[in-house]
């Protein structure tokens, strides 16, 4: 089917259909009996489009007694359109696939890539010297200062493979919450923190960063009371930490960024962003955040982790305590010489969370490996 935009249309009368010019002319007629299902495909077809193209759908009862149905799409003011991730453009009276070098040039302003453009789309793991912007800070503290790494990583690309990045640091790292639930042979492991809650805080850090200063980059950092995700810039048109918390209208910095992002389906609805973080944590039985705009410029959200540890959340803490303290502890004591799959067998959970539970006995010098890496085990610490 094809889709014409800027005030092209296309009618469906029962039995056949034809597209109609701006001038009125008809063409193209072709046979095509109109049913519900006719509108559900049509729906179907639009929802391909980039940006969203709202269509104008009416049906029209011709004199004959037929159906017509008159469908108008407005000139996107957004360009350029694509369908199912193919760019189109029109040239005089046909739509046409639009030429990468037509695409490129929408992308620049006075002859350079944007700096939107350059934040979305830049190839991954190549260093811009000329835009240390693009950049993530990811670091691993022991204990609650910034006096040691336990882990320290840097990273340079796109926001998208960026934000990927800072959220497979994070699910490695932060505490987890086990559970078992009676009729189920596998214990539930899921991360301390509600994942949607550190998805939505990232989003917000690389959609409201100021990307005009190369100063400053976005920064992750967790510590053994708390994680902090770290934005380079200020609150702007009158927005302050309160503010946030409450509800209150879209104003993005970046609107450019913000769009994309929204159609990327990594945030959902304008100006609800620090709500839907609030009541994530609140249903989680966790506190809310704290939101800070300091005076070296830059915006910190401050998830508290002091409860998981403390046993305040009995839920989460006990699963950290057996997954981690009792159960693998005393496993590697009574059979020392394991590995990680076989001691993942014994306590009926993935490799992947006794990898990480043994990692944070280690740092706790409790537990040691010991031989080859391809045939040595696990040792308990004397």
């Amino acid at each position: 089917m094809k889709m014409f935009m800027g005030g092209w249309c296309k009618l469906y009368e029962c039995g056949h259909s034809f597209n109609v010019d701006r001038s009125g002319g008809i063409s193209n007629l072709r046979t095509q009996k109109i049913t519900d299902r006719t509108l559900e495909e049509l729906a179907q077809e639009f929802q391909g489009f980039e940006p969203p193209l709202l269509p104008s759908i009416e049906r029209i009862l011709l004199d004959n007694g037929l159906e017509a149905l008159h469908v108008q799409v407005r000139r996107s003011s957004v360009l350029p359109v694509s369908f199912r991730g193919v760019p189109y453009e029109r040239v005089l009276n046909t739509t046409r696939t639009m030429p990468r070098t037509n695409y490129q040039r929408l992308l620049v302003d006075d002859g350079q890539l944007s700096r939107a453009a350059i934040a979305l789309f830049c190839q991954d793991d190549i260093q811009y010297p000329d835009f240390p912007q693009l950049k993530l800070r990811l670091a691993r503290f022991k204990g609650i200062t910034r006096n040691e790494f336990l882990d320290n990583k840097q990273y340079s690309g796109n926001a998208f493979s960026l934000m990927r990045r800072a959220e497979r640091f994070l699910l490695d790292r932060l505490p987890i919450a086990g559970r078992v639930v009676p009729g189920q042979l596998e214990r539930i492991d899921t991360p301390a923190l509600p994942v949607e809650a550190i998805r939505e805080a990232l989003a917000n850090a690389f959609i409201h960063r100021d990307y005009t200063s190369g100063a400053g980059s976005i920064g992750v950092a967790l510590y053994d009371d708390r994680l902090e995700i770290i934005s380079p810039g200020n609150l702007h048109f009158g927005l302050t930490p309160e503010t946030l918390l409450q509800p209150h209208e879209s104003k993005p910095w970046n609107p450019l960024i913000a769009n994309v992002f929204y159609r990327r389906g990594h945030i959902e609805t304008w100006g609800r962003g620090t709500l839907k973080i609030v009541e994530l944590m609140t249903s989680a039985g966790l506190a809310a955040p704290n939101i800070q705009n300091t005076l070296d410029d830059h915006v910190i959200v401050t998830f508290d982790l002091t409860k998981l540890r403390e046993g305040v959340n009995e839920g989460v803490n006990e699963g950290v305590n057996e997954g981690v303290n009792e159960p693998l502890l005393t496993i590697v004591s009574n059979h020392p010489g394991l590995r990680a799959p076989a001691l993942a067998k014994k306590l009926q959970t993935s490799s992947k969370n006794v990898e990480r539970w043994l990692k944070t006995l280690r740092n706790q010098q409790q537990i040691e490996f010991r031989g080859a890496p391809k045939t040595g085990g696990y040792y308990v610490c004397h």
